[in-house]
């Protein structure tokens, strides 16, 4: 959505470093995805002719969004509406691209400068989020924040312990030290010994978490799944796929 409110949705299988391809009216017409019941939102530009008005100094602009959770829920298993103490991960992103004045006719045209991009000033925008992504790519679910939801009455909900992230974060550990040995080595493995190297954040190897690696396939074309029990989640497993695929089960 933009200071002119409007708004475009898409839905991914799978991220795109995954492979993960777009549905979306952009690419599919009018057979692409789109919320049911559909997204609401108002935005509000102040002064109200300072958008895209270089002779008028703009003061702020903001947004109301009201959001379908069985739209943002389908096909993850999860509960719409949410019971309170449930827990999701949402984030949030604001592109913003640097500008500069036409002085024939007073309006704005794109003069991308990143600030924000690991080379400043480099021909890109700038990408403000809710949480921190680690990279320049919002679609990792890993990365996300969290909500907590609350019942009807407010603060009458507590903060409540989110006990799948251990196990959750253990798995995408494993996830990542996987494609970072098999960039350098063309394969992924079974040996932990061998994982531990390529061990980062802001996803470590737990070293203490039940781990159990299967590979399918020979090679390049090799698969794995990953199934890990961090001890900080008692009674629960995650199991995570070489496509980022994540389930959680809960014993």
């Amino acid at each position: 959505m933009n200071a002119f409110n409007t708004t475009w949705e898409l839905c991914l299988n799978k991220p795109y470093a995954d492979g993960g391809s777009e549905n979306s009216t952009r690419v599919l017409g009018k057979k692409g995805w789109t919320m049911e019941p559909p997204l609401r939102c108002a935005a509000k530009v102040q002064p109200p002719n300072a958008l895209n008005n270089a002779r008028q100094q703009g003061e702020y602009w903001t947004v109301e969004i009201a959001l379908p959770l069985a739209s943002l829920a389908e096909r993850t298993g999860a509960v719409a509406p949410p019971r309170p103490g449930d827990f999701w991960r949402a984030s949030f992103s604001r592109v913003q691209w640097a500008v500069k004045v036409n002085p024939a006719n007073d309006t704005y045209e794109k003069s991308p400068s990143c600030q924000s991009c690991p080379e400043p000033g480099s021909a890109h925008e700038d990408n403000w989020v809710w949480s921190p992504q680690y990279a320049i790519q919002m679609h990792q679910p890993e990365t996300w924040g969290i909500l907590q939801f609350e019942g009807p009455s407010v603060n009458a909900t507590g903060a409540t312990y989110y006990s799948e992230w251990p196990s959750r974060s253990a798995a995408m550990a494993i996830y990542y030290a996987e494609h970072a040995y098999a960039k350098k080595r063309g394969v992924f493995t079974t040996d932990m010994h061998e994982l531990l190297q390529f061990s980062s954040e802001p996803f470590p190897i737990c070293e203490v978490a039940d781990t159990v690696i299967s590979l399918t396939g020979e090679g390049k074309d090799s698969i794995f799944e990953a199934t890990v029990r961090s001890p900080a989640s008692p009674g629960i497993t995650a199991t995570v796929r070489s496509d980022r695929y994540l389930t959680v089960v809960k014993t």
